[in-house]
């Protein structure tokens, strides 16, 4: 259960990869706008026109990228 976030999307167009993450960056299959943000809707990240997230920095867990598309999807850090 995932609280404060609408649904995830599981039939986006975004794909990441790889996910789960180990190295610390993540790859997204275009361009995006938006948010990274825990679990508790604390916003991490700021995402502008990206296709690339440096997420060495965050903590093991689940993270969710929201976009400004409104797509949500959900990023695991190991």
């Amino acid at each position: 259960m995932f609280v404060g976030i609408k649904q995830l999307e599981e039939h986006s167009d975004i794909f990441l990869f790889p996910n789960p993450v180990k190295n610390g960056i993540v790859y997204l299959s275009r361009n995006i706008s938006g948010t990274v943000s825990d679990l508790q809707g604390r916003e991490l990240l700021i995402l502008k026109n990206e296709n690339i997230i440096d997420v060495l920095s965050f903590s093991p867990g689940v993270y969710v990228i929201n976009t400004s598309n409104q797509d949500h999807l959900r990023l695991i850090i190991e």
